[in-house]
């Protein structure tokens, strides 16, 4: 036999043997029924596990790919030298960032310095001097301070979705910017 399904089917006992009474006595309407049936239940079973198996195997593929672009969607500003101000406002933001019960609000945020101070590209200064007041606001949170969008929103008393939404469209002009 040359198929593997019907080979692994009649590896089992109960399936041979019902294939050697059909075969026996061809006329028996019940027993090709009891053997149409074993047969349609195995391949069922294989279909679902070829099925799930194609399942994980691709939601692993897509795990890795949200891994790796979450990985490489942190950006780190470059250290540069700071005044003591700056240090606690930065053991502020990290004291909110780990403790998720603290409020959130904007004073926290305000002593620090702006992105567009910490931009040493040209292109990209140019860039995002054409978003809107919100939308580098939300890019200094999410990049500068780390912050997830969830935190985002509660310090700016915004919801989540217009969060993401203006996330979006400032990365969007600035990347319509820089390929002009």
């Amino acid at each position: 036999m040359n198929q593997p399904v019907i080979r692994n089917f009649l590896k089992d006992e109960n399936n041979y043997i019902l294939l050697k009474k059909v075969l026996e006595d061809p006329s028996d309407e019940e027993n090709k029924k009891k053997l149409d049936n074993a047969f349609q239940n195995y391949y069922k079973g294989i279909k679902i596990i070829g099925y799930l198996s194609k399942l994980i195997y691709f939601y692993s593929i897509d795990y890795d790919k949200r891994r790796n672009n979450y990985k490489n969607k942190t950006v780190y500003p470059l250290k540069k030298e700071s005044s003591s101000n700056i240090e606690q406002d930065f053991q502020q933001i990290f004291d909110i960032y780990i403790s998720s019960t603290r409020d959130l609000t904007v004073n926290t945020f305000e002593k620090h310095q702006s992105l567009l101070e910490q931009i040493e590209d040209e292109s990209l200064f140019q860039s995002l001097q054409h978003l809107k007041p919100t939308q580098l606001r939300i890019l200094e949170l999410i990049y500068s301070y780390g912050l997830k969008n969830k935190e985002v929103a509660e310090v700016l008393g915004k919801s989540e979705q217009t969060v993401s939404y203006n996330h979006r469209a400032a990365l969007k002009k600035i990347k319509n910017v820089l390929v002009r």
